[in-house]
């Protein structure tokens, strides 16, 4: 009984079984935005100048806490040279 629920346990974790979409759209919006950052070599302060946003703003989003707005979405994918779809894409949501 106790490997089910291990078991169980993984599966829920790694899947994200239970959670709501907007907390999964949290999490893998924010991991896209800090590859796109890292890929540039850029720190959160780079990111944030090139976005005209604060860097406690970008960190929040990359953290997953906050999902950016749809203003703030258009900036960063502005200061990635990309569309905000081509962002939202990349995620496979």
């Amino acid at each position: 009984m106790a490997q089910l629920r291990l078991t169980l346990s993984n599966a829920v974790t790694q899947f994200g079984l239970g959670r709501a979409m907007q907390d999964k759209l949290r999490e893998k919006l924010g991991h896209r935005i800090r590859i796109l950052r890292a890929e540039r070599d850029w720190s959160l302060k780079d990111l944030a100048a090139a976005a005209k946003l604060s860097v406690s703003q970008i960190s929040s989003i990359e953290r997953g806490a906050n999902l950016p707005s749809i203003e703030s979405l258009l900036t960063i994918a502005r200061a990635f040279d990309l569309k905000p779809s081509e962002i939202l894409a990349s995620i496979e949501f």
